[in-house]
């Protein structure tokens, strides 16, 4: 009969790894290495992990390069270049929006289709979504025009008002410089 401490002893896979990568003592090697010579189970657990180790070794030596042709990557960039050329158009733009309005009436349809209180709760929910983004959205215009407006009217009082004889082309230049600013931003953003 064999001893059950052995048996315990001999199940420890990390004493085989460490065995594999020199991480043991000179003593602990030496015990080891006697220890495999009467023990079947650890001898096959170190040919198993020998055996793994060659496969993987043999995995990640193989030289798996591709040889491209001449200006493939040249090729590639200009391809991707003139495929999204057509994503900064008005034309573009009035597609994806009609798609997007098709898809939201098409999700609105089956919410209504999925079940009447159902649908009809979450058709709600969706319509109380959409008006609080619109709501949102007004209000921003909103606030946005009316800063505006107390800007033009602070600078323009003050300019217009002034003793000065430029006092009114100062306001020109100033309103002149705020719509080549707005230019220059829409511009910047349709390039």
């Amino acid at each position: 009969m064999v001893d059950s401490t052995v048996i315990e002893q001999c199940v420890r896979g990390d004493e085989v790894g460490a065995f594999l990568d020199g991480e043991l003592t000179v003593e602990d090697e030496r015990v080891f290495e006697e220890h495999l010579r009467t023990c079947a189970k650890c001898s096959a657990e170190l040919r198993d992990q020998k055996g793994l180790l060659r496969t993987l070794d043999f995995a990640f030596a193989i030289d798996r390069s591709i040889d491209l042709p001449d200006g493939f990557s040249n090729a590639v960039a200009l391809r991707a270049e003139s495929d999204l050329s057509g994503f900064r158009s008005w034309s573009a733009n009035g597609r994806a929006l009609r798609l997007f309005v098709a898809i939201g009436i098409g999700v609105l349809l089956l919410l209504g289709i999925g079940g009447r209180e159902g649908g009809t709760a979450s058709a709600r929910n969706v319509l109380l979504a959409i008006l609080g983004l619109l709501d949102l959205l007004s209000r921003f215009v909103y606030d946005l025009v009316l800063g505006l407006v107390v800007v033009v009217r602070g600078v323009g009082g003050s300019l217009v008002n002034s003793p000065s004889p430029f006092g009114a082309l100062s306001l020109a230049l100033f309103c002149g410089a705020a719509i080549c600013l707005v230019r220059q931003l829409i511009r910047f953003h349709r390039g």
